[in-house]
C-alpha cells in the first residue's frame, strides 16, 4: 500500500509538471504593459481630434504631419505586440497542450504498469479519458499542420501592408492624411488575423487559378501551323527556357507580357499563339535586339 502511495505521489508530480506548457518565446526584459499605457495618448480618440486642431499646442507643439507619424508609429507598435502576444497564444494552445498530454498519458500508463489490484484498471481508464481528450482536441485544432501556413501569411500580409505605410508617412498630410493611414492601419491589423489570412490565401488561390485557367485556354487552341513556323517557334522557345529571370523580364517588357513568377509561362504562351510568318518575325527581332540571336 505504501508503494502506491509513492506511485501515486510520482505520478502526480509528472502531470503537475507536465502541464508547465512550452512556451516557444524568451521571456521579454520590457514591461508591456508599461508600454502600452505610455502609447495611450495615440491611442485614443482624441489623437484624431488633435490632428485636426488649428491649435498646435493640442499636438504638443508637433505640426499635423509630425502628429500623423507619431500617431500611426504608436498604432503600429500596438499592432505588433498584439500579434506577437497572439502567436505565443496560438502556440501554447497547439503544441504546448500537446506535449502536456503526451507527458500524462505516458505517467498514466507508466503507473498502471507498476501497480497491483484494481489500480491498473483505473489508471489505465485515466489514461483512456486523457487519450480520448487529445483526440477530440486534435480533431478540432487546425494548429498543427495548417496554422502554421497561415502564419506565414499573416507575416507576409503585414509587411507588405507595413511597406505601404512606411512609404505613406514619407509623404505630405495631402496626400497621405491621417484617415488614410488609419485605414491602413486596419488592413495591417486584419493581415494578423486567421481570417485575413483565409482570405489571402483563398484571393491567391483564386488568381492563380484564373491563370491557369486563360493558360489552358490557348493551350486547347490547335492550330496547324506551316512546318517553318512551328521549327522557328520551337527553337524560339527553347531559347527562352534558357534564359536567366532577369532576361525574361527584359523579353517580357518588349513583348508587352507581365513579368513576375510566370514570366516565362507567359511568354511561351504568346509564342504559342503563334500562326504568321509575320508574328514569328517580330519576336525574332525583338530577341535579335536584345540578346544577338537570330532565328
Amino acid at each position: 500500500m505504501r508503494s502506491i502511495k509513492y506511485l501515486l505521489m510520482i505520478l502526480v508530480i509528472l502531470m503537475t509538471t507536465s502541464c508547465v506548457t512550452l512556451t516557444g518565446f524568451p521571456e521579454r526584459s520590457v514591461n508591456i504593459t508599461k508600454e502600452l499605457e505610455l502609447l495611450q495618448p495615440y491611442l485614443a480618440p482624441e489623437a484624431i481630434t488633435r490632428y485636426e486642431s488649428k491649435n498646435i499646442e493640442d499636438r504638443k507643439g508637433l505640426s499635423q504631419r509630425a502628429w500623423r507619424n507619431e500617431v500611426v508609429n504608436a498604432r503600429v507598435r500596438e499592432i505588433d505586440i498584439s500579434f506577437n502576444q497572439f502567436q505565443q497564444q496560438l502556440f501554447q494552445e497547439g503544441v504546448g497542450s500537446t506535449l502536456a498530454t503526451d507527458w500524462t498519458v505516458l505517467s498514466l500508463n507508466m503507473a498502471g504498469t507498476l501497480v497491483s489490484g484494481n489500480w491498473p484498471k483505473y489508471l489505465s481508464g485515466a489514461s483512456a479519458l486523457t487519450v480520448g481528450g487529445k483526440a477530440s482536441f486534435d480533431k478540432n485544432a487546425y494548429f498543427e499542420k495548417t496554422m502554421p501556413a497561415l502564419l506565414a501569411t499573416m507575416v507576409a500580409k503585414r509587411k507588405e501592408v507595413l511597406v505601404k505605410i512606411w512609404d505613406g508617412l514619407s509623404k505630405d498630410i495631402d496626400d497621405y492624411s491621417l484617415n488614410f493611414a488609419l485605414s491602413d492601419l486596419d488592413a495591417y491589423y486584419c493581415a494578423g488575423t486567421i481570417l485575413g489570412a483565409i482570405i489571402e490565401v483563398t484571393e491567391t488561390a483564386g488568381s492563380t487559378a484564373k491563370k491557369a485557367d486563360a493558360l489552358l485556354e490557348n493551350l486547347v487552341i490547335v492550330t496547324v501551323l506551316p512546318k517553318d513556323i512551328q521549327i522557328r517557334c520551337e527553337k524560339i522557345a527553347a531559347f527562352v527556357k534558357s534564359l536567366t529571370p532577369e532576361q525574361l523580364d527584359s523579353l517580357a517588357k518588349v513583348m508587352k507580357v507581365s513579368t513576375g513568377e510566370n514570366v516565362m509561362v507567359d511568354i511561351l504562351t504568346k509564342v504559342g499563339t503563334i500562326e504568321t510568318d509575320g508574328a514569328v518575325d517580330a519576336i525574332a527581332q525583338k530577341i535579335k535586339i536584345l540578346f544577338g540571336k537570330e532565328f
